[in-house]
């Protein structure tokens, strides 16, 4: 399936006041018109999602996390109503691979150090596995590379400083 949103996300507003919603913790509503294509068929899904959605403009395939459909009735009327936990732009596998070698990269040409930090609504998704997996093999193929623990790094600090 390809998400592309149709437009740039606009505030949620109250009918009668036209006052911004928030959610429960405050943050501002938004909705993204997202088309949703699968083969020959499609649908737009008017997603909402709390905190303004950064990078997201008409035509950009687009990430929906957490996505929840539910049901509503309103007398006569019904319909789903679509809200997801976040919605960004869609990054492929390998452009995502090309950052982190470039992150690596850099950090070796400084003779610094590299932490990947991975949460796991990002890399926990089995074509980001397996580009995590070819970064460590590249890593482990550059010379000189530490593959070390917070506490090992932490007592060569203290050694070295």
């Amino acid at each position: 399936m390809t998400l592309v949103a149709m437009a740039r996300p606009e505030p949620v507003v109250d009918f009668a006041t036209r006052a911004p919603k928030a959610d429960a913790t405050g943050l501002p509503l938004y909705t993204v018109q997202v088309a949703a294509m699968f083969g020959d068929q499609g649908e737009v899904l008017a997603v909402k999602v709390a905190g303004e959605p950064a990078g997201i403009t008409a035509g950009l395939p687009v990430q929906l996390a957490g996505l929840v459909a539910q049901p509503w009735e309103l007398g006569e009327r019904s319909g789903i109503a679509y809200r997801a936990t976040a919605i960004r732009p869609y990054t492929a596998p390998s452009a995502v691979l090309e950052i982190f070698r470039a992150e690596f990269e850099g950090a070796l040409a400084e003779g610094g150090l590299f932490v990947l930090t991975m949460h796991p609504h990002i890399i926990g998704h089995r074509s980001r596995i397996a580009i995590l997996e070819e970064l460590i093999r590249y890593m482990k193929g550059m010379p000189g590379v530490w593959f070390a623990t917070h506490a090992e790094v932490a007592r060569y600090c203290k050694a070295t400083a």
